[in-house]
């Protein structure tokens, strides 16, 4: 039977949710701390940056449409679909955004992970008597966009370098011997290094996106789906909320949640003002 809760493959705009969601799933977080000995204190440890976080799982993709574990009974694909999409991100060596959308089975949401990764392995199995059925495990590691920064060298030339004179010569004396003139200073260049940042990409100020700060007027929902109830805040009027999730399902009536101090739920894009503010992706 379908439900709510449900894992998602994203890229290019392009979303594609796993047809059976797993038994369950792991999202690890590990720490790179430094631990050393000290002489009279003792064991210590200095905090570092955490490692990538890893995602991990495994489940099936069905042969037949019928099977009561599959969820995407209105858009069913065959598993070559999903084999060949996920062999492909590996291929592009490009980050995939993964979603997983948390509801309870009574339709509210709980909360959302939504971060980008790269498919670190992927390995399919076909076991007999379940002929048309690929059971697959698949693991999938955070990503952490970066740049390297442009460095530009301006070396002097012949011409620009600065002129040392020679010292003057002393008009010879009418005595034995003449002191030899001292030797010129040498010649110096300079080398300068001008460092150029990458311009980051701007947001259009008029583009819904999390922790966009809006103005929300109408009643908030307690869930994304057409079916979600209302809240008991009651009825918003230029409310200042800041947008905090996206809902990623198909067919969302509600797909934005915003939230303040006072009050929070799901709401229509119709019902959101733009008022300002920054946000990330």
């Amino acid at each position: 039977m379908a439900t709510q809760y449900g894992l998602y493959l994203s890229k290019n705009g392009t979303t594609v949710r796993l047809p059976v969601n797993p038994a369950e799933y792991i999202i690890g977080y590990q720490g790179d701390n430094e631990h050393s000995n000290v002489l009279a204190l003792g064991e210590i440890v200095i905090p570092r940056e955490p490692k990538l976080a890893v995602i991990s799982f495994e489940s099936f993709f069905p042969g037949k449409q019928a099977d009561p574990y599959v969820q995407t009974a209105g858009g069913f694909q065959e598993p070559e679909f999903y084999i060949t999409l996920i062999k492909g991100y590996m291929a592009d060596k490009e980050p995939v955004r993964f979603i997983a959308n948390r509801y309870y089975e009574d339709g509210s949401a709980i909360f959302d992970t939504n971060i980008e990764i790269i498919v670190e392995d992927f390995q399919v199995t076909e076991k007999g008597g379940e002929t048309g059925d690929f059971y697959y495990s698949i693991t999938l590691s955070e990503y952490r966009p970066y740049e390297a920064k442009k460095v530009e060298l301006q070396m002097p030339t012949a011409s620009s370098a600065p002129k040392v004179a020679a010292a003057p010569v002393a008009a010879p004396q009418p005595v034995a011997a003449v002191s030899a003139p001292p030797a010129p200073a040498p010649k110096t260049t300079q080398t300068t290094v001008k460092a150029v940042a990458t311009p980051q990409r701007e947001v259009a100020p008029h583009t819904l996106i999390v922790d966009k700060v809006v103005e929300v007027s109408g009643y908030l929902y307690a869930g994304a789906a057409a079916t979600a109830n209302k809240t008991g805040y009651g009825e918003q009027s230029g409310a200042i909320m800041k947008i905090s999730r996206i809902a990623s399902i198909q067919n969302a009536v509600y797909p934005y949640h915003v939230t303040n101090t006072t009050a929070s739920g799901w709401v229509k894009e119709s019902q959101i003002k733009i008022s300002g503010g920054g946000g990330r992706r």
